[in-house]
């Protein structure tokens, strides 16, 4: 509801005719969690409406990465290169399992962090969670990284 208002806002501030979302689009804003909450929701609908050529419908196309990067119903992790690493007899299942989580969210911080050009800020927007809990993680993790002296 809001983000159609926003869109007949900038419709008139900027002389356009866009009429709403496609269904996927709205899907997408729906499941994006908005930690800017409706700021961060009217910056991204005045930026989709001046930056994007559109025509009479926001499709995910026109919007942003960050709201589109969330969608992960198309990705799919290979696992089976570390699998084959698997000794073929006396796993422990559980600490296998917590060590293989710890390293990929180490991974995914580390590797936001770094497309973020090292700003904490942004790469918590681009994973979806408040900056005070990327630096959570991010200290979590380093903590179990550092060796002890």
């Amino acid at each position: 509801m809001l983000a159609r208002y926003f869109v007949q806002e900038f419709n008139k501030k900027f002389s356009k005719r866009v009429k709403g979302f496609s269904r996927d689009a709205e899907i997408i804003l729906q499941t994006y969690p908005w930690p800017g909450n409706v700021r961060e929701l009217k910056n991204i609908i005045e930026r989709i409406m001046i930056l994007k050529s559109l025509g009479t419908v926001i499709n995910p196309y026109n919007m942003p990465a960050e709201l589109k990067s969330l969608d992960q119903k198309g990705v799919e992790i290979k696992i089976e290169p570390f699998l084959q690493q698997l000794p073929l007899d006396g796993i422990n299942y559980d600490v296998v399992t917590e060590k293989i989580v710890k390293d990929v969210k180490a991974k995914i911080l580390k590797n936001t962090l770094i497309k973020s050009g090292g700003n904490k800020s942004e790469a918590a927007k681009k994973l979806g969670i408040s900056r005070y809990k990327f630096i959570r993680e991010q200290k979590k993790f380093d903590t179990l990284t550092q060796k002890p002296s």
